[in-house]
């Protein structure tokens, strides 16, 4: 990032890139970086945008046809056919793997590309683009992802009485957000089932704690009837 200086060709960069290829049209993207700009001046603007994008990818560039940032008429996108790795593309594929090897039986493969997925999410998509709407939907869905993903695991693990791996899979989900109950009640229980009965309490009254904070609730009626057997 310390490369541009032009942040506006950064912002550009990743809009593209959380595309996955899809054209975004011109009006689109002057709206999205300048939506108070007159459409002349906004237009003005893409122009040395895409220009500095294209010179920074391809700072070897003499002639030859853009091979990143591409366009159809007004319309720009990433072509896909480029030789480059995204993590976020990486991600989906492994999903998309794991979901299809389920669907046809092979659960344990199926966990093999869910663990693969889970470890490429190392946190929130564009975690320093906090106010940004234009990442905002595709962050909020990757991370339901990723928490499905790991909820998944979590029980694969818990019914194949692999305990170790139940627990860090419902860790990571809590780590991404600490407010979903059923994944405390799951974490109880599988370190409850591991013999660690004091962790599995302790798990219980940082729920409870949590959720009285944040949305002044008590834990529901599951979580206190584990809370009683444990």
């Amino acid at each position: 990032p310390g490369m541009f200086q032009r942040r506006g060709a950064l912002t550009l960069l990743k809009i593209l890139l959380i595309q996955g290829g899809r054209p975004v049209s011109r009006d689109a993207l002057i709206e999205t970086l300048w939506p108070e700009v007159d459409p002349q001046s906004g237009s003005n603007r893409l122009y040395v945008l895409v220009h500095t994008l294209r010179r920074m990818i391809e700072p070897d560039h003499h002639g030859q046809p853009w091979l990143y940032i591409c366009n159809d008429g007004d319309r720009y996108y990433l072509n896909p056919h480029a030789p480059y790795s995204l993590d976020i593309e990486e991600f989906r594929e492994c999903v998309s793997l794991g979901e299809r090897l389920e669907r046809e039986g092979d659960i344990a493969t199926a966990m093999d590309a869910y663990e693969a997925a889970v470890n490429l999410y190392k946190g929130d998509l564009l975690e320093d683009e906090v106010y940004a709407e234009w990442c905002w939907g595709e962050r909020e869905h990757l991370r339901e992802t990723c928490l499905t993903i790991l909820r998944r695991l979590a029980t694969f693990y818990l019914e194949q009485h692999t305990l170790e791996k139940s627990i860090g899979s419902y860790r990571k989900a809590l780590r991404i957000d600490v407010l979903r109950e059923e994944n405390h009640r799951g974490l109880m229980k599988a370190l409850w089932l591991a013999g660690r009965r004091d962790e599995a309490l302790r798990q219980y009254e940082v729920c409870r704690e949590v959720l009285r904070r944040e949305l002044d609730v008590d834990p529901l009626q599951e979580t206190e009837e584990i809370h009683s057997l444990i």
